[in-house]
């Protein structure tokens, strides 16, 4: 492999040489990533007018804000402050962008619900864990309704009415999800 003299560059912040390849082989000014930060720390800033203002936050800090986030109204001094006095108090409740109205389905908050939870593990507990129609114990095991949830809302709870499946032969059922015209 041959290097070319083009190839070889002084770091301008160690003095350092160093040879460079690739698409920065001729523009390269740094030997590595830390005397690159090195050189670049302040450069940005040091001597340039600012152009921004200071503004009061919420909380009563005084701090600067650049020009170009004056026109978006940043008015939080930190994350933090954002948090707490913008977008938790904003945000929740009838002031989220999604808010319906407060409702949510009877059935989702039944499915959800302690005595659905206490319902499914009755029927564990008596069928011993074990799938009832292939035996096979312990898996990912399903309590399924007999009688369907919707047509027969007297039963949901009724652990009579719960039998143990696993995954495999819950999805046979004549009942399992939308297929429950046919029970």
């Amino acid at each position: 492999m041959t290097i070319l003299s083009s190839n070889l560059h002084t770091c301008i912040t160690c003095e350092t040489r160093f040879y460079r390849g690739g698409c920065k082989k001729l523009t390269a000014k740094y030997c590595s990533i830390k005397c690159k930060a090195i050189g670049q720390k302040g450069k940005h800033t040091k001597g340039a007018p600012k152009t921004g203002k200071n503004v009061l936050c919420l909380c009563g800090k005084i701090f600067y804000t650049a020009r170009c986030y004056l026109s978006k109204g940043r008015k939080y001094c930190s994350k933090r402050c954002y948090y707490k006095y913008g977008l938790g108090k904003n945000t929740n409740g009838k002031k989220h962008w999604n808010w319906k109205g407060g409702i949510k389905p009877i059935n989702q908050k039944l499915r959800t619900s302690k005595r659905a939870s206490s319902w499914r593990t009755k029927v564990f507990r008596r069928d011993n864990y074990t799938c009832q129609k292939c035996k096979k114990q312990g898996g990912k095991i399903v309590a399924h309704h007999k009688k369907s949830w919707s047509k027969y809302p007297k039963l949901r709870f009724v652990v009579s009415n719960g039998i143990t499946y696993c995954e495999d032969c819950h999805k046979e059922t004549p009942n399992y999800k939308r297929n429950a015209d046919r029970d």
